[in-house]
């Protein structure tokens, strides 16, 4: 089996925590794979004032997952798991909304301001469009206090926003993996607001290529704060009416209904997650030998996922952590969770899988993630029909070596990013 059709191991779903576990055993082959993945992202924003110390600042669960596959291959299965996220974003919204409409009753009976000024501010909420500008994407960042989702199964949705430079919030995403502070000033109502720790969650599912406008190089920071999932084989046609034991809507509904009890209780109190010093030192010994691998291999050029990679296992074992302690969490006054070595070695187990699928993107160099900032400098120096002269003549003048040239326009060939018209003739396709 070739690498870009690996799936992820079946121990992993063995030793899942049991509310994440009886979701992923509705499913089966890629689809319980995709359903795990965008799981995992949907919760990642289910869990306020839960945090982690990591390289001396407090680190929160939310992760950005991009499940990448051809047309038609059955992607659209992930939008089930947005029901989990659902009754809290109904919840806030209404607390919200409420709390609104109490201050502008106060606000009429006493006369202080005006109705609609209070109404124009109402708007919180936890699942946010992917289709919105710059600007907006703000105001709801300013709204929010325990952070939003992402979720789109067709990623152009997002990437058609980002082609546009007044939609293009790139740069805010790159800052928000890590909560740092962003803002924003706007001239036309003369406001200014600074939103010093905010929080998103990100669940993309789409084909290469309308992933591209959202992360158009390998080198792209945004690259490496995603996980990836990737294949490209072709689906069977599933029985469309086989009959579950329990019907999925159903389980993810109930299941949302539980994640909104537990968030009740985590919105008025704080929880900190740790690692036990034998899992430190097996982390630490995970990512050393990890990133020397790479940086002696052909994919040097993912040093940046490799240590982003480490914070996206530590916030992947707070999801698996808390979600063993609901019930805990829910009767008692919890403060501190201890990974658990189960979950730990579960957690390693699946970023290592989910590693390979990384390298598959960068190695492979689907469509969307291919032009490294290097190769993208060569082929605006080349017209849109040339000759492997032409190619040749440009290697010389950047200091590349003819072998190099060749290598590139092989490569470049298998990755639809030129075409061989005919012999040592090319057109540029993107």
């Amino acid at each position: 089996m070739e690498n870009n059709s690996i799936t992820l191991n079946e121990s992993i779903y063995v030793k899942l925590p049991h509310f994440i576990k009886e979701l992923t055993d509705q499913y089966e082959g890629r689809e319980r794979d995709m359903i795990l993945l965008s799981t995992l992202g949907v919760l990642s924003n289910c869990f306020p004032n839960y945090y982690s110390e990591y390289d001396g600042r407090k680190v929160y669960s939310h992760l950005y997952i991009a499940i990448l596959a051809n047309a038609a291959s059955g992607k659209g299965v992930i939008n089930v798991t947005r029901k989990l996220l659902e009754p809290i974003h109904q919840y806030v919204k209404d607390k919200k909304d409420n709390f609104f409409l109490q201050s502008e009753e106060d606000a009429v009976s006493k006369d202080k301001k005006d109705k609609s000024s209070t109404t124009n501010n109402s708007t919180e909420i936890k699942i946010l469009p992917g289709n919105i500008s710059s600007a907006e994407m703000h105001s709801y960042f300013n709204k929010s206090e325990h952070g939003m989702l992402i979720m789109e199964s067709e990623a152009d949705t997002v990437g058609t926003m980002l082609k546009n430079d007044w939609a293009n919030y790139s740069d805010v995403l790159r800052k928000v993996f890590h909560n740092e502070p962003i803002s924003i000033s706007r001239s036309t109502d003369e406001r200014y607001f600074e939103i010093n720790n905010p929080k998103l969650s990100i669940v993309l599912s789409g084909t290469p290529n309308q992933l591209s406008p959202i992360i158009s190089s390998v080198e792209n920071g945004l690259f490496s704060r995603f996980l990836y999932y990737y294949f490209d084989e072709p689906q069977r046609f599933k029985n469309v009416f086989q009959k579950t034991s329990l019907n999925v809507n159903t389980l993810f509904e109930k299941n949302g209904k539980i994640l909104l009890e537990v968030y009740k209780v985590l919105e008025n109190g704080s929880i900190e997650f740790k690692l036990t010093d034998n899992q430190q030192e097996q982390f630490l010994e995970f990512f050393t030998d990890t990133t020397e691998l790479i940086q002696e291999s052909d994919c040097n050029g993912l040093d940046a996922n490799v240590k982003r990679l480490g914070i996206i296992l530590l916030r992947i074992l707070q999801i698996f952590s808390i979600c063993r302690r609901f019930e805990e969490i829910i009767t008692s006054n919890l403060n501190e969770i201890i990974c658990d070595d189960i979950d730990f070695n579960t957690g390693l187990q699946l970023v290592k899988g989910l590693f390979e699928h990384t390298k598959n993107v960068f190695i492979n160099n689907t469509k969307a993630l291919i032009v490294s900032d290097f190769d993208m400098s060569i082929l605006k120096k080349l017209s849109n029909e040339f000759s492997r002269q032409d190619a040749v003549n440009i290697g010389k003048e950047m200091q590349v070596n003819i072998r190099t040239i060749d290598d590139k326009l092989n490569q470049w060939c298998s990755k639809k990013i030129i075409v061989r018209v005919f012999q040592g003739k090319y057109k540029k396709v993107i």
